[in-house]
């Protein structure tokens, strides 16, 4: 069976379009925020990237217990370690995207 990335992305926009005005409204807020917090200066505050830092784990943990279940697998399925390592991986990039996009609604909260 042959895989193509067109498919793949074919796959994933049809997986997540009833949930695009909702991603579309995030970005949206998300980049009020931002031109916000850089006009007032608010970035650099360690309690804003504490917060933010807190959202990304948290995002991360719940991305690795909840990753095989959008598969309908289980923890016991994973038999390779190339499993381990994209699960990881794909936990860790949920919780730096949770980091990025909850840095600027955290710096308004000083």
């Amino acid at each position: 069976m042959a895989f193509s990335l067109g498919g793949i992305l074919a796959v994933l926009l049809e997986t997540f379009r009833p949930l695009l005005p909702f991603f579309i409204g995030l970005v949206a807020v998300d980049v009020l925020a931002t031109a916000y917090g850089l006009h007032r200066g608010s970035f650099g505050h360690a309690k804003a990237r504490r917060w933010a830092l807190i959202i990304g784990v948290a995002a991360m943990v719940v991305a690795f217990v909840s990753g095989p279940m959008l598969t309908q697998s289980t923890f016991a399925d994973f038999s390779r370690i190339i499993d381990w390592v994209l699960l990881a991986g794909m936990s860790l990039g949920v919780g730096v995207a949770g980091f990025i996009l909850s840095l600027p609604l955290a710096s308004l909260l000083k």
